[in-house]
């Protein structure tokens, strides 16, 4: 079982060794010899037996991902996703019976072609053993890897953002196949550590340990089936460029709702050869899930599981018009694919290794000359475990009515990080979790998503004091303002959850973020002038030119990012006095005092009664007024 701990669980350092020893672990990170440049995937295995009852306490990561198994008992997946200086590790104890058994697990990294919120270092796993059994670590043990056959990688889109998708052409491995695979000797890489102390720092993680409760794991069928037909070709485009019809369009074997709806209930369902169907899915709400397939037969068949969102109006995956999202006649399916390419065996089991997201799911099966029997078709929830613990029972009833969905959003945006969608991006942008933490901190007392955002993006700071826009991220993006709305949700969490020492911590990166800006103004105006990156605003119609920049926040003087700076400068100072730091609280209360006073008489304009976005008095906007009040 998972357990937490809260420090280092090798904290107990050896005086005597070598000074860039003393703080590391008794265990290596390991990797395979043989695996060659990602994407690849791996399998790990340590086979012992035990005389006697043993309980093992144990920590286990790897880069990029891993599935760990004792025996044929799943106990977890991981590691929590982080950076670097942050590499996180999960701990686990369990009592071992008397007996032959076998650790094991499914280690993967796709290289370039990871989700851009994972990052890495160089390809491996670790399994460090606690006490007596120190022995079992990887690095001292006998641990054995072999590359596993059947894995390829295919292109995501439509979310080019998340990482390569999978086209699988052996049933995932198991306990009792593992003697088939050609192991070899795992080979040590690096020493597992907590804190780097050494001649330098490359290809260095600094491990710590894993700050979320477990994930929620609950099984769900696929729901309800809404369209059943026999299209001429499996190839994906033509497929997604035929609208859909409700009901069936076909006669057969396999051709009925009735005989889908079963399949979803649970039954059987076999396909001839030379036969394709494509099955549309409702899942009737929206989920985010591990999907899991148990076939028979059909060598040479193909089956694509894709996800969707909604219907489109067109075919193409770019295509924004959805209409109401309970239609689907006429519409488009474009969704983003996993596939399955049976070899002929008997109950094998098809998985992808990262999870997909939607409502509606499409399953395209075309058979070749094998009949092809679909036994199961299973779809594992996976998501932070969010829940709506307070109460809204507002008089206008049609407000209650949205809080399903609202409450359904925030659980499918929360994972091992608050993402900004689940189906796209699967990254954890600054502007979006200033929002959604405020309603994580008025419907749960839920408090380690939003705690661990803070600190990664604390984190992510650039050189020059700039925090990064997303983070974590093994591509760097800087929109400068989004380090102005940090410093504002250090000030949310203060005011909403009761740990001023958490906040107190964070002030020093605050005060060099500020200073970034300071480097930013100009001599002779005092006025902030637009610092470099994507200084994006939000995307308003006449500013799509400059990618929702405001007026001069390319270059020059933009009033809005001023006024954003004046706003996060009286944040700051509040929690420099509530932090008892009155010395600091009163500079940036006089830095925010004589910005708004330049701004206001280079911004105003008499005429209009407004506060105009520009220098010349051209453009105004909401916006611009909204912050000034602010």
């Amino acid at each position: 079982m998972r357990i937490f701990s809260s420090q280092s669980p090798f904290s107990e350092h050896d005086p005597a060794a070598r000074w860039n020893e003393r703080f590391t672990w008794p265990a290596w990170w390991v990797d395979n010899p043989a695996a060659g440049t990602p994407p690849f995937v791996c399998a790990y295995r340590l086979p012992l037996s035990f005389d006697s009852p043993q309980t093992l306490r144990f920590h286990v990561s790897a880069d990029e991902r891993y599935i760990l198994y004792l025996d044929d008992q799943r106990l977890g997946r991981g590691p929590e996703l982080g950076d670097p200086m942050n590499w996180f590790y999960e701990s686990f104890e369990t009592t071992i019976t008397p007996g032959a058994h076998t650790f094991w697990a499914v280690v993967w990294s796709l290289g370039e072609r990871r989700a851009e919120a994972q990052m890495s270092v160089q390809p491996g796993f670790l399994f460090a053993v606690e006490g007596e059994q120190v022995g079992l670590s990887t690095g001292l043990a006998d641990w054995q890897t072999c590359p596993l056959p059947g894995w390829d990688f295919i292109d995501p889109m439509p979310a080019v953002w998340r990482g390569d998708r999978f086209r699988i052409s052996a049933p995932f491995p198991e306990l009792g196949r593992l003697h088939t695979l050609p192991w070899q000797p795992a080979r040590r890489t690096t020493r597992a550590m907590d804190r780097i102390v050494d001649w330098d720092l490359h290809r260095k993680r600094r491990l710590q340990p894993a700050t979320l409760l477990p994930l929620l794991s609950r099984i769900h069928r696929p729901g309800k089936v809404r369209s059943v037909s026999a299209p001429p070709t499996s190839e994906r485009s033509a497929v997604q460029a035929i609208p859909l019809v409700e009901g069936s369009t076909v006669g057969g074997a396999a051709a009925s709702l009735d005989d889908w709806q079963a399949f979803a209930a649970g039954a059987e369902i076999t396909l001839p050869p030379h036969c394709i169907r494509r099955v549309v899915f409702d899942l009737q709400d929206y989920l985010v899930a591990y999907p899991e397939m148990i076939v028979s037969g059909g060598a040479g068949a193909l089956i694509r599981l894709s996800w969707e969102e909604s219907g489109r109006a067109a075919p193409d995956p770019w295509n924004t018009h959805k209409g109401h999202r309970d239609e689907l006649a006429g519409k488009y399916l474009t969704g983003l694919a996993d596939e399955y390419l049976p070899d002929g065996s008997a109950q094998a089991r098809f998985a992808p290794l990262w999870w997909q997201a939607g409502r509606y799911l499409e399953l395209l099966v075309a058979t070749a000359g094998e009949p092809l029997t679909l036994h199961a078709l299973a779809l594992e929830e996976t998501r932070y475990p969010l829940e709506m613990e307070s109460d809204f029972q507002p008089a206008d009833t049609r407000l209650r009515e949205t809080l399903p969905l609202l409450v359904r959003g925030l659980q499918t945006n929360a994972n091992e990080i608050i993402v900004d969608t689940p189906y796209y991006e699967e990254q954890q942008y600054t502007g979006d979790v200033l929002v959604q933490s405020l309603c994580h901190y008025v419907m749960s007392g839920v408090n380690r998503l939003v705690r661990k955002a803070i600190r990664l993006y604390d984190s992510s700071r650039l050189p020059d004091g700039f925090l990064q826009s997303r983070y974590p991220s093994h591509k760097t993006q800087l929109i400068a303002p989004y380090s102005l709305w940090w410093i504002h949700m250090l000030r949310d969490y203060l005011y909403w959850r009761d740990d001023p020492d958490f906040v107190r911590a964070l002030l020093p990166g605050m005060r060099a973020t500020l200073e970034a800006f300071r480097r930013h103004l100009s001599t002779h105006s005092g006025l902030l002038q637009a610092p470099y990156g994507w200084n994006i605003m939000d995307w308003v119609p006449d500013w799509d030119r400059d990618a929702g920049v405001p007026p001069d926040g390319l270059a020059g003087e933009s009033a809005l990012l001023n006024w954003q700076l004046v706003y996060a400068l009286t944040l700051a100072a509040d929690l420099e006095t509530r932090a008892g730091e009155a010395a600091f609280a009163a500079h940036y209360a006089q830095w925010a005092g004589d910005l708004a006073r330049v701004s206001f008489s280079a911004f105003w304009d008499e005429t209009q009664g407004l506060l105009a976005d520009d220098r010349a008095h051209t453009l105004f906007s909401e916006h611009t007024q909204v912050m000034a009040v602010l």
